[in-house]
């Protein structure tokens, strides 16, 4: 398994944004791929003030072959929704894949 991992900055408010956004739109197209295994949001703890915080994206994929059939001959750009990038403040246009060697998920 291939976990393809993906970063951004959001304010509190475009966080909340983006997240329903992937909920409602994102995540049942990705369902619909072959090789899908799955996606975890994670929003960075910040400090009381902070402008905006990290968002980590990550899916899980069954084949590098999977993956291009999702993001293409270039797998390592980021796929990004307009309407996502509209609730951020920054988007890598990258993403990096890692082989899941262990996983403990319940």
């Amino acid at each position: 398994m291939i976990a393809r991992v993906w970063r951004a900055r959001a304010t509190p408010e475009g966080f909340v944004a983006y997240r329903a956004l992937f909920s409602r739109t994102v995540l049942p197209a990705l369902e619909q791929l072959p090789g899908f295994h799955g996606a975890t949001v994670l929003r960075e703890q910040t400090l009381p003030g902070a402008a905006d915080a990290e968002i980590v994206v990550t899916t899980r994929w069954g084949s590098m072959d999977d993956i291009r059939g999702f993001a293409g001959d270039e797998p390592s750009h980021a796929v990004v929704e307009p309407a996502a990038h509209a609730c951020l403040t920054w988007a890598d246009d990258r993403v990096r894949h890692y082989d899941i060697e262990l996983d403990n998920s319940k």
